[in-house]
Order: structure tokens, then C-alpha cells, then sequence
């Protein structure tokens, strides 16, 4: 896996937590972006995900560009149908059919990725219409900037979504990905991939920091499964300390 070092934010309006004493306490992740691009330069950041059908797509694409120029093209987004778990579409009145969430989605990044291109378009889906419109800037990096896809495996749409873009953050409901699973999932992708630009594929959890020997080995497990980059994913519970702590000890090698 890339030696590199990768910050990626939840994109949560609401965010209710089984246990939790109280409501948990919840920044906007597009703000906190901005600031972790201004006060670093070399670290890949972005959304892990935003929930596009809960959004407009000409906002995010005025908010990605931006946070792409700002950063000096370092921004990966990654996008996802979302969940309405805690309520982040129904409590607020949106649809919760994941059939259209999910048509919302793909006419999302249709729209979004026109906009970043800098050239005039007029859009007629059924979810969107857009009339001559041109954004500028267009993105520091080009052709685009890099769009991961969540999925959750077995459900096989979002990774052919997936394949259609440059990398996957994919999950499973009710446990824990393994790396048969990556390699079962990776297999499907590439079985649908049209491009030869690389893909990258993350695998994540959160290892000890302590016994490095077992933490190389279990990541190494999915790099071996296809898995290009392992993200540590911090529980909402944890303490400022107990993560700026696992952070010090630095990420697993392998």
C-alpha cells in the first residue's frame, strides 16, 4: 500500500449513535476541509462520503473546485447514496426510496462532473435540469478531480457505479469487510472497468499502534486482497486524546 498520508471527514447532517449519552456533537465537514487545506500541503483529503442525493450538485461542484484550489489540487471525493439511518433524509422531508435516491445520485455526478469541466452545457434529466450553464475555475487537476464510489457488497450497482470512476470505498452491512470479500468485490469491478487509469480500492478499521507485528499482518491481508490504501477510521466515541494518540503512533507498516 501507498506510504503516503490520506484525511478523510464523515459528511453527516445528523448522526444518532446507539449508546451515545447525549447527541453527538457534529462540524461541517466542508469547513474543517478548508482549514486542513490551508494549514498543510502535502496530505490527499476529502469527504468519505458525501451523501450526493442529499445535495445539489452545482453547490458541491462551487465547493470541490474550491477546496481543490485551495489545497493545490489534493482533494478526493468520495460520494455515496447515503443511509437514512439517523434520519438524514427523513427527518428533514427528503425521499428515503433508495431507487430514486439512487437515480438522484447518477444524474448527480453526471451534472457535477460537466461542471467541472468549464464548458457550457444544458442538462434534461428527470431529477435535474440546467440551462446553458458554465462554472469556472474548472479543478486544478484534471481531466477531473478523483471520484471514489461507497458502496455496500454484496449489492452489485454501486460498484459498477464504482468502475465507471476511480476508486471504491466499499463496506458491508451487519460486519466487517474481509479480504475474500475485497477480493470478490475487486474482481466484480474490474470485470466492468472500461479505463486503464489506475483504481484505488480502501480498506479500513482501526488497528492497535501497539503490537505492529499483528497490525502489518492484518493490513497487509487486504493488500494482498487489492486493497491500495488502509484507512484508520476512528469510533465517534473516542476522545480527542485517545485519537490524537493513535495518530502519534503512526500508521501500520508493512
Amino acid at each position: 500500500m501507498k506510504p503516503k498520508k490520506r484525511v478523510f471527514l464523515w459528511d453527516h447532517i445528523n448522526y444518532k449513535l446507539a449508546g451515545a449519552p447525549e447527541p453527538l456533537l457534529i462540524a461541517d465537514p466542508w469547513i474543517q476541509l478548508a482549514a486542513i487545506a490551508l494549514r498543510t500541503k502535502y496530505i490527499k483529503l476529502g469527504p468519505m462520503v458525501t451523501p450526493l442525493p442529499r445535495r445539489r450538485p452545482w453547490k458541491l461542484a462551487r465547493e470541490t473546485v474550491t477546496l481543490d484550489q485551495l489545497s493545490g489540487g489534493r482533494l478526493i471525493l468520495g460520494i455515496g447514496l447515503g443511509s437514512d439511518r439517523s434520519g438524514e433524509y427523513g427527518d428533514f422531508g427528503e425521499t428515503t426510496d433508495a431507487r430514486v435516491r439512487g437515480e438522484v445520485l447518477d444524474e448527480g455526478l453526471d451534472v457535477l462532473t460537466q461542471l467541472w469541466s468549464g464548458e457550457e452545457f444544458s442538462y434534461e434529466g428527470q431529477h435535474f435540469q440546467l440551462s446553458r450553464v458554465q462554472f469556472l475555475p474548472t479543478p486544478i487537476q484534471q481531466p477531473r478531480i478523483p471520484i471514489w464510489i461507497a458502496g455496500n457488497w454484496p449489492h452489485k450497482k454501486p460498484f459498477r457505479r464504482a468502475a465507471r470512476f476511480d476508486g471504491v470505498f466499499p463496506q458491508k452491512s451487519g460486519r466487517d469487510l474481509t479480504p475474500e470479500d475485497f477480493r470478490e468485490l475487486l474482481g466484480y469491478i474490474h470485470t466492468h472497468r472500461t479505463g486503464t487509469t489506475p483504481f484505488d480500492a480502501v480498506a479500513f478499521g482501526l488497528t492497535s499502534g501497539i503490537d505492529k507485528a499483528q497490525d502489518a499482518a492484518h493490513v497487509a491481508s487486504f493488500a494482498q486482497a487489492g486493497a491500495t490504501w488502509w484507512l484508520e477510521s476512528f469510533d465517534p466515541l473516542q476522545t480527542f486524546e485517545q485519537i490524537r494518540q493513535r495518530i502519534h503512533q503512526g500508521p501500520p507498516r508493512i
